[in-house]
């Protein structure tokens, strides 16, 4: 789930656009904060054994942005949770965590959640990177499972709900059309060959439209349940955006992401297949971003 300057985008109009030649970069201010709100529908298909399997999710995140620092080349800014939230609907059942809730170890670890800071850099082109390490958040080994509900339930989920969608060229825009070369890893997809069209602008607003093919590394391990699972995997992902036309931080927007194909299961990195299926996944999440 990366992403003079203020003088660039006072004036920001469709003529700006339609120039053969705009210079786009983020324009945040230090101690800027945002409130962002993300809901995300997840669901996954799997053929196993002759049998088909469906898994769906809700989840809700509601975190705070503050950016802290800013930078020639970009910005430093954490985010911290409010609130997060996660239905899981699997074969009929039901199970329900709340970080408001203590009826469960998973919810319990979702209210220790709240009290982390994340931080991150952003480059004015829209790069994202994680600058903390999750082990200085859960740094004793008895917090071992902590870390593992955290990166594999809420960690894969920030990169694709910041409020910084847009990864803008390195080089002049020409028109309203751009591709970007740089692959972007999230969780355990890879997303390139970005394209990003500028459909319309107003006065408040830009509207913007993406697509990237995503896949995955079929020989990268993920370690889950003390098994290595590898995803073979591969499909589309599609945004819909509309942009604040002086900081190009989101306002709201929609994304979808669809991929299908092969999970191959080991009970070591090193030992054969033991078991593989078919999976399909989709995934969409509505994001919604309020300064404050």
């Amino acid at each position: 789930m990366s992403k003079p300057l203020l003088i660039s985008f006072i004036f920001l109009t469709t003529t700006l656009f339609s120039q053969k030649e705009s210079k786009l970069i983020y324009n945040l201010k230090k101690e800027g904060t945002y409130i962002v709100t993300a809901d995300i529908n997840s669901l996954s298909i799997q053929e196993i054994g002759g049998n088909t399997q469906n898994i769906s999710t809700t989840q809700s995140i509601i975190y705070k942005l503050k950016v802290t620092e800013t930078h020639p080349g970009g910005y430093d800014f954490f985010v911290k949770f409010k609130k997060i939230s996660t239905t899981v609907n699997q074969a009929g059942e039901k199970r329900f965590y709340h970080s408001d809730s203590t009826n469960n170890g998973v919810s319990k670890m979702f209210k220790t959640f709240l009290d982390k800071k994340l931080n991150f850099h952003i480059s004015k082109r829209g790069i994202v990177t994680p600058v903390y390490n999750i082990d200085s958040l859960f740094g004793n080994e008895s917090d071992a499972e902590h870390k593992f509900v955290f990166s594999q339930s809420v960690e894969q989920k920030i990169t694709e709900i910041l409020p910084f969608p847009v990864i803008f060229s390195e080089k002049l825009i020409s028109g309203n059309k751009w591709t970007v070369s740089d692959t972007i890893q999230s969780g355990i997809f890879r997303f390139y060959d970005k394209t990003f069209n500028i459909d319309s602008t107003k006065a408040d607003n830009i509207f913007i439209t993406e697509k990237s093919n995503i896949s995955t590394d079929k020989n990268f391990p993920v370690s889950m349940n003390n098994v290595y699972i590898y995803f073979d995997l591969a499909g589309s992902f599609t945004g819909n955006y509309t942009l604040n036309p002086e900081t190009f931080v989101i306002n709201e927007g929609t994304t979808v992401q669809k991929a299908s194909g092969k999970v191959n299961m080991k009970y070591t990195e090193n030992s054969y297949i033991a078991d593989s299926w078919i999976i399909k996944i989709e995934n969409t999440i509505n994001i919604k971003c309020v300064k404050i």
